[in-house]
């Protein structure tokens, strides 16, 4: 009862020092409960999340891992990630990502999954150089990969790199159908991107797309509209 009151008031508490001592008080007791240790381990999570500095956190998991810790203090660690993933908020989650990737070297699929949380936490934060790099990275290791492709395009977009940008912007248009809502999108992305250093590929690409205004959802015809008024094709 102490353990899950403790995680609870962790989320409200405004003395996480406290807390947090009191949660090594309660592991002091040698508990063998592993249902009551995750519980422990939780509140720890919450409390580093919201302690001072921000990067408290990451630096927690970092210790963690040090230590080697048990499967089921990963899990808990990976799921607290996935959460953030699907939060509006990415300020913090290329740090925790970055700290957490040593733990799952060996494991292909989930490293490939912190990549991708590293790369878009930096194009959060506009730490886009960096970004770029990471995303250059991940589509040499998973070329086939569409994610990839498309954090390396708006990393690459950042950086205001329009050839590299319309580079995986293309290669992602030839991997799915011609005229499918996905195609339509990178189309117009090429356009956007062409229209301030190549008219003439911008008027072609919007000829092409012109092709499929019948399949075309109302936000992609309005953004087509707009080019075909703004780009002066002949």
């Amino acid at each position: 009862v102490k353990a899950q009151n403790l995680q609870f008031s962790a989320a409200i508490t405004a003395d996480t020092t406290a807390a947090l001592s009191r949660i090594e008080i309660l592991r002091g007791d040698n508990i063998q409960n592993t249902a009551l240790l995750k519980i422990l381990f939780r509140a720890k999570l919450i409390l580093h999340d919201r302690n001072e500095p921000p990067k408290a956190l990451p630096q927690f998991i970092t210790d963690e891992i040090n230590k080697q810790p048990t499967y089921w203090m990963l899990d808990e660690l990976f799921k607290m990630l996935v959460i953030k993933d699907h939060s509006e908020d990415l300020s913090d989650i290329a740090n925790l990502a970055a700290a957490l990737a040593p733990a799952f070297a060996k494991q292909p699929v989930n490293q490939r999954y912190l990549l991708r949380l590293q790369i878009r936490g930096l194009i959060a934060n506009n730490n886009n150089s960096l970004a770029f790099d990471l995303a250059d990275e991940l589509v040499h290791k998973y070329p086939n990969s569409g994610d990839a492709w498309k954090l390396y395009a708006i990393a690459a977009e950042r950086l205001k790199n329009d050839i590299e940008a319309d580079r995986a912007w293309a290669k992602l248009a030839k991997s799915v159908p011609k005229g499918s809502p996905q195609w339509l999108q990178y189309v117009l992305k090429r356009t956007a991107l062409n229209s301030r250093r190549d008219v003439a590929e911008a008027c072609s690409l919007l000829a092409s797309a012109g092709a499929y205004k019948h399949l075309m959802e109302t936000d992609i015809e309005n953004e087509f509209r707009l080019w075909m008024k703004n780009i002066n094709c002949q």
